[in-house]
């Protein structure tokens, strides 16, 4: 069973029989719940063939991203953490999906390289796609020298002068500690935060489907990186087998 993309769990019977389903999209309730059976061997054999049943918006919430479209980066850790084994912008990067409920994300870029982390809403194979005046790009880049840049649609690459006014030490940040945010408002602005204190609000509005997008320079990374929901917000999957009938329970991250 290949990743289906939006996470899920996996339940396997004495028979070896389990449910089974991959969804590459976020699966409505009537597919949820139509889930066919799949026959894997028996247990103690390998359980790698049940599949899972994904999660989806009324039963799991990703509390990390899962990276894909790696280029010249790695995934590692437990915390979502991303970083460069090689390449420059727009060559060493990784892209996650946005689940639909989340309100925006909390990220540490630590103390290596160039990093830059932030939604995206287009291509992102060329230097301008990242960097350019017409690039949907709403981020946070860290600076080889520490710097804090940021970016948005319609405007080049700056250094927010202006925000010192609500946070002093936004120019001047702890990179190896500090936290930042970057959440969407209900008409489409993009805040940027660090340390929970709001120093930047774009002026373009974002639309549609975006990803998460990570781009690194001179081996950057991120250190680790959550979405952010309006509620409290569970791993747990709602739908359970009876106890009695499962031999082999596994929790699958796909």
């Amino acid at each position: 069973m290949d990743a289906g993309g939006f996470g899920g769990w996996s339940q396997r019977y004495t028979n070896g029989n389990g449910l089974c389903a991959r969804f590459t999209r976020e699966p409505t309730q009537s597919e949820w719940d139509s889930a066919e059976s799949s026959n894997c061997a028996a247990y103690p054999g390998p359980s790698g063939h049940c599949g899972a049943v994904c999660g989806t918006s009324f039963n799991y919430q990703a509390l990390v991203p899962i990276w894909t479209a790696l280029e010249n980066a790695r995934a590692y850790g437990s915390n979502g953490g991303l970083k460069s084994t090689g390449g420059e912008w727009a060559t060493s990067d990784a892209d996650s999906t946005v689940p639909q409920s989340v309100l925006g994300i909390e990220f540490k870029l630590g103390t290596s390289g160039e990093a830059a982390i932030g939604f995206h809403c287009g291509m992102t194979g060329t230097w301008t796609d990242l960097w350019g005046t017409s690039a949907c790009y709403y981020a946070i880049y860290k600076h080889y020298h520490g710097a804090t840049y940021i970016s948005e649609p319609g405007k080049p690459l700056q250094q927010p002068t202006s925000a010192t006014s609500l946070d002093p030490g936004v120019l001047n940040p702890d990179w190896a500690n500090d936290s930042w945010q970057l959440k969407v408002t209900p008409t489409g602005e993009v805040e940027y935060f660090r340390n929970s204190v709001r120093f930047y609000t774009s002026d373009a509005q974002i639309s549609g489907r975006f990803k998460l997008h990570a781009a690194f320079n001179e081996n950057g990374k991120v250190t680790e990186v959550k979405f952010l929901y309006e509620a409290t917000t569970t791993t747990e999957p709602v739908r359970r087998l009876a106890a009695s009938t499962v031999v082999d329970n596994d929790i699958v991250m796909l």
